[in-house]
């Protein structure tokens, strides 16, 4: 019995593969009919291109896929310099004796080495958007000198002898822009951005400035007293640049391998506030260029 069941088993199969194969040929046959009267058929879709009514998820897959499989997204990581010159002044007159002290503050802020990393995405032809991240931290200084009227005699005014106070400093920048890339050759391409900047300053400063008296009669010198504090402000500016990569991998190797120089000029300006009721504008960003690595997917 098992043996006869066997074999029917397989003569069912035998006979459903034949009847599939003649189906299969019968509707070959009347596809190539169709194709000869209508013409030829649509080209196939791409594997990476989703199916007409697919999900949501099918065309998000297919978009990352796209994105990470096309040459699009370039990082990049640099070592920088920023060079800007952050000279100002500020008087402070104070009430002294019924008459006024002047005293003149100047701050000098120098710029400094800084890693610069960030990312660009080409969406079309040679547009691309991307975004760089700076941080600069150096020391700055600030001198102080000015002069305070004398105790007795009216109109005679002394001058403050020189003190420098060292000051912090750190900017942070964000960099959002929209270049286009133009290649030369398969390897060699030069980018021109431009875009805004949001910029995030601490930055010390002198407070407290409070004359002194040295000594007694005839109160020929004077001192001062002050002391040193910080102020952290944001603001906003606009930055432009050119970047230089070139590829030592082909397009068909994922990731792509290279080097890259950079030259941008970043530009803003943050508030700082003087007194309860005044402030006044302090510049930020500078001239900033550097080289490093460009990995492109």
């Amino acid at each position: 019995m098992k043996l006869a069941g066997m074999r029917l088993a397989v003569g069912f199969v035998r006979c459903a593969a034949v009847l599939l194969v003649a189906v299969g040929v019968a509707h070959g046959q009347e596809l190539r009919g169709e194709e000869s009267s209508q013409g030829p058929r649509p080209a196939a879709q791409s594997p990476t291109e989703p199916a007409q009514g697919s999900g949501i998820l099918d065309r998000l897959r297919a978009g990352v896929l796209e994105v990470f499989t096309g040459n699009r997204l370039q990082v990049h990581v640099n070592g920088a310099y920023q060079d800007s010159s952050g000279q100002s002044k500020l008087e402070t007159v104070l009430r002294t004796y019924g008459e006024q002290s002047r005293l003149l503050t100047r701050e000098d802020f120098r710029g400094g080495g800084h890693v610069d990393v960030g990312g660009s995405l080409r969406i079309w032809r040679g547009l691309v958007i991307g975004a760089s991240y700076t941080q600069v931290r150096n020391a700055g200084s600030a001198v102080v000198t000015g002069t305070v009227p004398h105790p007795i005699e009216v109109g005679r005014d002394r001058t403050v002898p020189e003190q420098t106070v060292s000051l912090p400093h750190r900017q942070r920048a964000a960099h959002g822009y929209v270049g286009w890339r133009i290649p030369f050759g398969d390897a060699l391409q030069v980018e021109l951005s431009v875009g805004p900047t949001y910029f995030s300053l601490r930055r010390g400063v002198v407070v407290n400035l409070t004359p002194m008296e040295v000594g007694g009669p005839p109160f020929a010198e004077v001192g001062l007293q002050l002391d040193a504090g910080e102020h952290t402000r944001n603001g906003a500016g606009f930055n432009a640049g050119i970047d230089l990569t070139y590829m030592f991998t082909p397009a068909t190797r994922i990731p792509q391998v290279g080097v890259g120089y950079f030259v941008r000029f970043a530009d803003g300006s943050v508030s700082l506030p003087v007194t309860a009721a005044t402030q006044r504008g302090v510049p930020v960003g500078g001239f900033q260029t550097g080289a490093g690595f460009r990995l492109r997917f």
